[in-house]
């Protein structure tokens, strides 16, 4: 009896412990997409914006800010669709003078974030029919024009009945004594920020770089498993953020190739000489850029910049050499948050600072190698089936 109850329980733990087969495979460029662009269709780089996967119309769309508008390729092969949802500034269906980011349920829900509409979030249809305008107003985010949200991914999470709108870190502690996580009921247009999780509770502000360098300061939020979970990303943690309806827990998710946050190691006063220029550090300075979840694949992608060599733009600048080089860090966690793999990709084959999100295929950046103004080039990253 008593073998029988060690054979089972045996059994029981080398079940439980399954490797992800995942871990032994390279996580690399697939495939590349070609969006053909019409006239009135920026490259995302200037004047474009973010892309998303549309499932219901097996569709890629994306915010053109040229023609103030979401044009869709079809995902198969990146010819334009018939379908564009006009975003017009002014009268009934107005939305402000710059729409910037958006987040596609269907065709009949599309959420949308405009800079200087005095804090408003609408709803619309494909069609560009304005169904609702929502409000997240707050004095404690008096000191910026608007509470900026990120313009790539990461900036709204939908999870009836609410949206939660992930802004920017404050640069001083009094901005930073609340989550910049809002919280707004869909059914009756309240809104609060979340208590926590605070930001850069162990960081002295003094030492980051100023507003001027958005990236530092942009959050940004993934789904959970659980309806009533998601994931916060803070560009200068390495950790993960599990938020659910019992309060929140750090997830250790600090990647082994980013490298350090350099310029958090002495104050910025002290940038003054050519030995230890300002720019030269925070450009070369590690950080996250962003989380999301795939729920197709049930994986998440940590976006992150790879520290670089400090001196490398100071050399560029002096005619010592041409360019600059850096890398993309990606992170790869299953549905656990276990990080199960990760790559780094020269800037010069993938740009994952713009058009990234994900499909049921996988990860999806931007190319860097495009050079032709009627296209934009996606490249798919993944695992080898």
């Amino acid at each position: 009896m008593i073998k029988r109850s060690l054979i089972g329980s045996l059994f029981l733990l080398v079940s439980l412990w399954v490797p992800n087969p995942l871990k032994s495979q390279e996580f690399k460029i697939l495939r590349e997409l070609v969006l053909q662009l019409d006239n009135e269709t920026a490259y995302p780089f200037a004047l474009g914006g973010r892309f998303q996967y549309c499932a219901d119309i097996n569709a890629i769309a994306y915010l053109n800010r040229l023609s103030r508008s979401i044009k869709y390729f079809d995902y198969a092969s990146g010819k334009t669709l018939a379908l564009e949802t006009k975003l017009p500034s002014e009268g009934p269906n107005g939305f402000g003078m710059d729409p910037y980011y958006f987040d596609y349920q269907n065709k009949d829900s599309i959420f949308l974030l405009s800079a200087g509409t005095n804090f408003k979030m609408f709803l619309l249809n494909s069609l560009g029919k304005k169904i609702n305008t929502f409000h997240y107003d707050s004095k404690d985010y008096e000191s910026v024009p608007f509470p900026k949200a990120s313009r790539t991914t990461g900036a709204l999470l939908f999870k009836y009945p609410y949206m939660f709108i992930a802004v920017h870190i404050g640069k001083n502690k009094e901005r930073n004594s609340v989550s910049p996580i809002i919280k707004l009921d869909l059914r009756n247009d309240k809104f609060e920020y979340l208590e926590e999780p605070l930001p850069y509770e162990e960081i002295d502000l003094n030492r980051l770089p100023g507003s001027n360098q958005p990236e530092f300061y942009y959050s940004s939020i993934a789904s959970g498993i659980r309806n009533d979970e998601f994931v916060v990303n803070y560009p200068m943690e390495d950790d993960l953020l599990l938020v659910s309806s019992e309060g929140y827990k750090n997830v250790n998710s600090k990647s082994s190739k980013i490298g350090n946050f350099k310029f958090l190691s002495r104050d910025l006063e002290d940038y003054i000489s050519r030995e230890f220029p300002l720019l030269d550090v925070v450009v070369n300075s590690a950080r996250y850029l962003g989380i999301l979840y795939n729920p197709y694949l049930s994986l998440y992608y940590r976006i992150g910049k790879a520290e670089g060599d400090t001196g490398d733009l100071r050399r560029s600048l002096n005619g010592e050499k041409k360019g600059r080089s850096y890398q993309y860090v990606v992170t790869v966690l299953d549905a656990k948050l276990n990080i199960i793999n990760e790559e780094l990709f020269n800037y010069k084959n993938a740009f994952f600072e713009r058009g990234v999100f994900v499909s049921p295929d996988g990860l999806w950046t931007l190319s860097s190698d495009s050079s032709n103004e009627d296209e934009i080039k996606l490249k798919l990253m993944g695992f080898d089936n």
